[in-house]
């Protein structure tokens, strides 16, 4: 739904596009803690902060919670494609998107760790599922070979 035209909240301003990939890749690059900590803050006020929690994947159940690492997925793809509309350059590229759903991998990993010892080998199974149905989703638009920056 990301548009050149997004509308920002009042007093707020676009970045420039150096501004923007930098903030990226340090709130992508946060512990969990703070990143869940500076979504809350809604700071800086230009970033799509808005999550369906991996609506397109099947229900993990109560006991494995991947809701966190949901949230932060959904900020990589839709700040990824908002760096594309708004710069009109290839920021959602494949090595973009693998370095997302990377980071996916590791904060689902580091949930099944919080559970109790016999939970932890169902849950890293969920977890595999899950990493195998986002890394294999294709990215929202073009300009996949040139990495114009990193995340994480």
């Amino acid at each position: 739904t990301d548009s050149q035209n997004v509308s920002l909240p009042a007093g707020c301003a676009k970045p420039d596009k150096g501004e923007f990939l930098a903030s990226l890749n340090e709130i992508n690059g946060l512990k969990m803690s703070d990143f869940v900590a500076r979504k809350a803050s809604n700071e800086p006020c230009w970033v799509d902060w808005s999550t369906d929690g991996c609506s397109s994947l099947p229900e993990s159940g109560k006991k494995f919670d991947f809701s966190k690492a949901c949230s932060r997925l959904d900020f990589s793809y839709r700040n990824l494609n908002r760096g594309d509309a708004w710069f009109d350059a290839d920021v959602w590229t494949k090595a973009n998107k693998a370095v997302a759903d990377s980071t996916f991998k590791e904060d689902a990993t580091d949930h099944c760790g919080t559970r109790k010892e016999a939970e932890i080998n169902a849950c890293l199974e969920v977890r595999t599922k899950y990493y195998n149905l986002v890394s294999t989703k294709k990215p929202m638009t073009g300009g996949m070979e040139e990495t114009v920056f990193k995340i994480g």
